[in-house]
């Protein structure tokens, strides 16, 4: 039995069982007259010089790194749990909080140019009630009450049912699939089902960010050129917050293909397939009937100043790619470079946007009779967008963790699963507006979505990931390789070759489709490993 501790003495150690023997040889030295106290380790050397007590020491010491052990183990289960909600609520709530924040910078923006479009056309119907269009107003106003309107009107009138109406679309029940696959992660149902769920109302989610964006722009009555750049912005959401998360559970190679498959499905599949099914099929009253000869015209001035940003940011992001490391001479000076690089990239997405919202605001507008009526307020529009938003950083926070497992389970290879699969999902809502305002004859809006939208990525997306990940201590850099640097700069190309004429038919949108096919069939057979 241990004694009980001594009061007078608390310098000693403390008495366990196992070092009964170090702390009574320890007491009797302490209490001997004229004997200064001891340290502690002196009372221990001074024990262990007793042959009786030689086993006791061993006992001790294997038992202090048992504890230490112990202790060791607890202290990295608590860190990893510990860093496993970090990783899944406080970046979550960096996203969101990050998001918003940009999304008041680029309000702020749009209010201003609100501001100038009501100036402006408040000081055009004066001129126009001056000139005597008052009373020609008059005269039709007949023909005004008797309901005949063109197909602006239609379009403008079309679904003012509010937010629910808004929402009275059979593709939005897919939202429930969200739900099934949280549900499907907590419970452990399995990777595949985990991540085919959480993948799939990915879609109906991206569709409701791109409606609530649509609603937004026709809210700030913004030309289609910067609605585009809106609905790009938006519409980007989904993806980012899908890198982000990949990047916060170390899937580098992973991000760069995502980054990589969202420019390319951009410049070709989403710009193509509006191009082929807009000069395929035109637009009568409400129907859509097949066409014939058919050639779609757009603002040239706009759409040629993004073929050129286009080459500017395949030239930023395909030389690092091309020279790789060797010819920065390693790993360590390729990062350093990256993240240089990557503030000029920034730095030239925020010039690119203040010449295409404030110095040359005019030029960048496209054809103001495009614009169009809102279904809901701008309130409604901005709540609309954020709960999707939210919703949506917890279904990719699932889905990026059931990716691994699914990939090795079913076989496909990493490649093709970033590069193609995350970015058609991701782009799902661009997609399916671009097609829809090209078959409307609203080209100016198509091309400002898809192009504007492979722009947000390649100036603002890609040098973002690189800070986020040096922030992570992870290694996020520029460098692609060579061949997807390559696959860049000609995707930028086709793009330049397409808008040069200001006009194009359905066999431009068929080249740009059938190069992403190819590309496509490319990385489905590509090894696995980096890309």
């Amino acid at each position: 039995r241990a004694p009980p501790p001594d009061t007078e003495h608390p310098h000693v150690l403390a008495p366990s069982m196992v070092g009964s023997n170090i702390l009574l040889a320890g007491r009797r030295l302490a209490a001997a007259p004229g004997t200064a106290p001891l340290k502690p380790l002196e009372e221990a050397s001074v024990a262990a010089k007793s042959p009786e007590s030689f086993d006791s020491v061993a006992h001790l010491a294997r038992a202090v790194a048992s504890v230490l052990k112990k202790i060791r183990q607890a202290h990295i289960s608590s860190r990893t749990a510990a860093v496993e909600a970090y990783d899944s609520l406080g970046f979550i709530v960096f996203i969101i909080v990050f998001l918003a924040a940009l999304g008041v910078l680029l309000l702020w923006f749009f209010l201003r140019i609100r501001g100038k479009d009501r100036r402006r056309i408040a000081g055009q119907s004066s001129l126009a009630s001056s000139s005597g269009e008052q009373s020609a107003c008059a005269a039709q106003s007949p023909c005004a009450a008797s309901g005949d309107g063109t197909d602006e009107d239609s379009d403008s009138s079309e679904g003012h049912g509010g937010i629910l109406g808004l929402l009275m679309n059979k593709l939005y029940i897919l939202v429930l699939l969200a739900p099934l696959g949280w549900a499907s992660h907590f419970a452990h149902w399995g990777d595949i089902p985990t991540f085919l769920l959480n993948l799939s109302a990915m879609l109906p989610l991206a569709c409701l960010i791109g409606e609530a964006t649509e609603e937004l722009s026709a809210a700030l009555r913004v030309g289609p050129i910067i609605g585009g750049f809106i609905n790009a912005t938006c519409g980007n959401t989904v993806e980012l917050i899908i890198m982000i998360l990949l990047l916060v559970h170390g899937h580098v190679e992973t991000t760069k293909g995502a980054l990589l498959g969202s420019i390319l499905v951009n410049n070709l599949m989403v710009l193509g397939t509006a191009l082929l099914f807009g000069g395929l099929v035109e637009r009568r009253g409400h129907l859509f009937r097949p066409a014939e000869g058919k050639e779609q015209n757009f603002t040239f001035s706009s759409a040629q100043m993004l073929s050129q940003v286009s080459l500017f940011a395949a030239f930023c992001l395909g030389l690092p790619s091309i020279f790789n490391d060797n010819a920065t001479g390693n790993m360590e000076s390729t990062l350093l470079f990256s993240r240089a690089g990557s503030s000029v990239v920034l730095l030239g997405y925020v010039t690119f946007c203040a010449f295409q919202l404030g110095t040359h605001m005019d030029m960048m507008r496209g054809d103001s009779n495009e614009m169009r009526e809102p279904r809901i307020t701008f309130s409604a529009s901005l709540t609309l967008m954020f709960l999707a938003t939210v919703v949506v950083a917890g279904t990719a926070h699932c889905m990026t963790m059931a990716m691994t497992g699914f990939i090795i389970t079913t076989g496909v290879s990493n490649t093709f699963v970033s590069v193609i699969l995350l970015p058609l999902v991701g782009n799902a809502c661009e997609h399916s507006v671009a097609v829809m305002m090209a078959m409307r004859d609203k080209l100016d809006l198509a091309i400002g979505i898809s192009v504007g939208s492979a722009l947000q990525i390649s100036l603002f997306a890609v040098p973002l990931m690189v800070i986020i990940g040096w922030l992570l201590n992870q290694d996020m850099s520029l460098d692609f390789h060579s061949r997807n640097g390559m696959a860049l700069m000609l995707s930028a190309l086709l793009v330049t070759g397409t808008l040069s004429l200001g006009r194009t038919n359905w066999f431009h949108g068929f080249m740009l489709v059938g190069a992403y096919t190819l590309l496509a069939i490319l990385f489905y057979f590509a090894p696995v490993g980096p890309l």
